[in-house]
């Protein structure tokens, strides 16, 4: 009980407030306007590989699954304040079992993973657009949570900000106050 105003924030109902609802609801749909518009200009209707393979809805399928993935587990590590490592095991894990996922399933027969086969693989791996498809997608959709959450812990800072700030500072172990 040395910082008695964090444990007032949930009381206070600071975390689920309507507007918080309705910023994460508008976020979202950001988000999914955003991937949807870059990887559609970024495949669009013209070759997306050297030889001259065009993509199709498999392609735009995984493409926009794999950044969703993406930016979602972003937006959840930086949603985080203490990191341990069982999160960073289920974030980073999650997006590698993404990975996994769509090998194993590429590789079953087309008459199991039917527009999936290969799509990895064969498709989207040897693409250049694919990798920078993602990543955009990624980058465009975490920016405006992030700007959000840097200039909230600048200007605005809620008492958890400021007890993380004294504790990455060392405050508390040189001020006897504290």
């Amino acid at each position: 009980m040395q910082f008695p105003s964090i444990y007032q924030q949930g009381p206070k109902n600071m975390f689920f407030t309507w507007t918080r609802i309705f910023a994460w609801m508008a976020n979202g749909l950001l988000g999914s306007l955003l991937s949807f518009f870059i990887i559609i200009t970024i495949f669009g209707h013209r070759a997306f590989r050297e030889d001259g393979q065009i993509s199709g809805f498999e392609v735009f399928g995984a493409t926009m699954y794999t950044a969703i993935i993406w930016v979602v587990n972003c937006q959840i590590a930086l949603t985080i304040s203490y990191f341990t490592a069982i999160q960073h095991f289920l974030i980073w894990g999650s997006i590698a079992m993404w990975y996994i996922f769509l090998i194993i399933f590429g590789l079953m027969s087309p008459t199991i993973s039917t527009t999936a086969y290969d799509v990895l693989l064969e498709a989207l791996a040897p693409s250049p657009r694919y990798w920078i498809a993602t990543f955009l997608v990624a980058a465009a959709c975490v920016f405006p949570y992030f700007a959000y959450i840097a200039f909230q812990r600048r200007f605005m800072p809620m008492d958890h900000h400021i007890l993380q700030e004294i504790k990455s500072l060392n405050q508390d172990l040189d001020d006897p106050e504290m």
